[in-house]
């Protein structure tokens, strides 16, 4: 194939280059369509250009479509347009989970003291051919270089991940005995929302498990991303179908125990683990209006679902001027006590009554299907063992607000809901 070159300070010249070819099931090839230059690229004239070898294939960001795939690329079909970032990160390591792609650990050149490798850059960042070419060699996950556009269009299914999501987790006891949580700042609000916040669920019982007492005390709408139709993927009780249905049920039943039965549920209809985040965050962004509390799965929980709910949350906050609050839920499990990976700086405490409390414990209960064995196979064991439970048995609730509110008025007053 031919493909352009750098040959030299202020030299380029197109050349004929050896085709790319799939070396490993992980890896890709796509066809480049369009590529971009920017001030990056420029920088290999004069300034890099003693880092570059002569015949160096250049340009750092690229559009493609996919021409064929390895056995892993589940999720990629030819045809499907993709864009290829700069940087080259694999979307697993603890930088990938923090979203700072760019200083992935798989991919970063210690000997040189630099983050993630670089496409069509130089030796100090890894050497790896360029985007100005015909076909593309891409590989993952060692290097996760191309994605589906928005990351989302193609729908495939993304599990949570076994090193963060894993065993017993941080005890509880452990959360209780540290000062932190009781230092957190009360939940409070220049005035009271105007209308019912907007709740992001990702599955059914998210909304309760981290955000029930407040769902209990203000009432709020739900947007459902999910059915949680794949809690239970091994299990034979249950078709996926069905298990859609109990837990639609088991929704609307806690809502009950909250107080709470006429709440609006908007179920938006995206797969369990397979999350548009383009087509979510349209989908928020008619349901919100500018200062309407939008709250959502921290972008940072360890969950893919989780984070796509929240990113696609924040990018509907930012369209429609609505106001952005996070709540965790695996984070509980897999960080530990003043955490550094966890924005403590933003987290506010939301004191619950002994009254909202008791009716969150009874909502959490109404979710059968994820606090208790389906059956007697490890595949249907439940997904909210107890000590998982025990996190959300707090007299408090958590949550991360980005730009932290003025003291007028504190929730913690505020008179419970219907019947509490």
């Amino acid at each position: 194939m031919r493909a352009l070159t750098w040959q030299g300070n202020q030299r380029v010249s197109v050349e004929q280059v050896p085709d790319p070819r799939i070396e490993r099931p992980t890896d890709a090839i796509v066809a480049i369509t369009s590529t971009a230059i920017c001030g990056s690229d420029l920088h290999l004239d004069d300034l890099l250009g003693p880092y570059l070898s002569p015949a160096t294939c250049s340009v750092t960001s690229r559009w493609a479509s996919a021409s064929r795939s390895g056995q892993k690329w589940d999720g990629l079909a030819v045809g499907d347009g993709v864009v290829v970032p700069f940087a080259i990160s694999c979307g697993h390591c603890s930088m990938c989970s923090r979203q700072l792609y760019a200083q992935c650990e798989t991919t970063q050149i210690p000997e040189q003291g630099k983050g993630a490798a670089l496409f069509g850059y130089t030796s100090l960042h890894g050497s790896v051919p360029g985007g100005q070419a015909g076909p593309l060699h891409q590989g993952r996950p060692a290097a996760v270089t191309a994605s589906p556009v928005g990351a989302t269009r193609t729908a495939h299914r993304r599990a949570p991940d076994p090193a963060r999501i894993a065993g017993a987790g941080t005890g509880e006891s452990r959360w209780r005995a540290w000062p932190g949580l009781a230092g957190l700042q009360p939940l409070t609000s220049t005035e009271l929302p105007d209308q019912d916040p907007l709740l992001v669920a990702p599955h059914p019982d998210d909304e309760i498990l981290g955000a029930g007492g407040l769902l209990a005390m203000l009432g709020a709408q739900v947007a459902a991303v999910t059915d949680g139709e794949a809690s239970h993927p091994g299990s034979q009780v249950h078709r996926p179908d069905q298990l859609a249905r109990l837990r639609r049920a088991e929704t609307r039943a806690a809502l009950s125990a909250l107080g709470r039965s006429e709440t609006t549920v908007h179920h938006l209809g995206h797969g369990d683990g397979a999350v548009d985040e383009v087509r979510l965050a349209e989908q928020l962004g008619d349901l919100l209006s500018p200062g309407r509390w939008c709250i959502a799965t921290w972008r940072g929980d360890g969950h893919p679902d989780h984070e796509a709910a929240g990113r696609a949350a924040a990018r509907a906050c930012a369209a429609t001027g609505a106001r952005l609050i996070e709540y965790p839920i695996w984070m509980w499990h897999w960080a530990r006590p003043g955490d550094p990976r966890v924005p403590w700086h933003q987290a506010r405490r939301l004191v619950l009554s002994p009254s909202v409390r008791a009716a969150k414990r009874a909502a959490v209960g109404c979710f059968a299907t994820q606090i208790h064995p389906l059956g007697p196979e490890p595949a249907d064991a439940p997904v909210l063992p107890p000590p998982v439970l025990a996190r959300f048995d707090r007299d408090f609730e958590t949550y991360f607000v980005s730009d932290p509110f003025p003291r007028v008025q504190d929730l913690n007053q505020r008179v419970p809901g219907p019947g509490l």
